[in-house]
């Protein structure tokens, strides 16, 4: 049945301008193939390249991001099209902290995950944490005896622990020249 036998006086033009707009509106309420939002360039005060990050997102449409600031540490999420899809935290610990300890308490890493052979990354498919080492510890805040880790979560993540330790490493690094480090997180 064609649009003919409902709109007989109908034009080809008008019928292809119609079948065209239908498409149209079909494709706008599914889910999307690419992604339509601009990546942050910033996560919890640090610059991240948009690439090791975008590669770690989902598709969708519309990010929005929110951050929580607690005593010595700062929390930032990342949800695209209103579920949760990324969390970042920077977070100041007590001196010596192992990075199983930190993993403890945090989604996406377990104490068993894999360490790198320096110490200062553990990581697995969802997530990672890792120490950081300030790139001027003179600017420490001279009441501030401890260690400073970042961490990161992805939300049903299927790119794999490849992904995950490149994102963390940078993050790490990225913080190192941070106000984090001058213990201006919040």
């Amino acid at each position: 049945m064609s649009l003919k036998n409902f709109f007989p006086d109908m034009t080809p033009a008008m019928s292809a301008a119609c079948l065209a707009f239908v498409s149209l509106a079909l494709a706008s309420c599914s889910s999307p193939d690419a992604r339509e939002y601009e990546i942050p360039e910033t996560l919890c005060g640090a610059n991240i390249p948009k690439d090791l990050l975008g590669s770690i997102l989902p598709n969708g449409k519309e990010i929005s991001k929110k951050e929580k600031v607690g005593m010595g540490s700062k929390f930032c999420y990342l949800s695209v099209d209103g579920k949760e899809a990324f969390a970042a935290a920077v977070e100041w610990r007590a001196e010596g902290t192992p990075l199983t300890d930190v993993a403890k308490g945090m989604h996406g890493i377990d104490p068993s995950d894999k360490i790198t052979p320096d110490r200062r990354y553990i990581y697995s498919a969802t997530g990672a944490a890792g120490l950081v080492e300030c790139a001027d510890p003179s600017l420490i805040d001279k009441d501030v005896k401890g260690d400073l880790f970042t961490w990161i979560y992805a939300a049903g993540a299927t790119k794999g622990e490849g992904d995950i330790k490149s994102l963390i490493k940078a993050y790490t690094e990225a913080m190192a020249t941070s106000d984090a480090c001058r213990n201006k997180i919040w």
